[in-house]
């Protein structure tokens, strides 16, 4: 198991880091947010279940996509002090 901090990195697509969080529900909302955002959708794949699942699982990366075509964001996990 990884020790240190987590820290979630939030890429958007189209303009790069967007933002910073020590709080996983809270990178969720910034990159829903901005998936959504830039379609123009109501609706951000996957959910913040499926995001928790996978980053439990062992992801490092985990993307939001939207049902507009364009506009994802990345987030990235990262630990500090290590």
């Amino acid at each position: 198991m990884k020790n240190g901090k987590k820290m979630y990195v939030v890429r958007g697509s189209e303009d790069g880091i967007i933002g910073v969080f020590s709080n996983i529900k809270r990178a969720y909302e910034k990159a829903s947010h901005y998936a959504k955002t830039c379609a123009g959708s109501t609706t951000a794949n996957p959910s913040y279940a499926n995001v928790t699942k996978n980053f439990k699982d062992g992801y490092g990366i985990v993307t939001i996509e939207n049902d507009g075509g364009y506009g994802t964001a990345d987030i990235e996990r990262f630990y500090l002090n290590q």
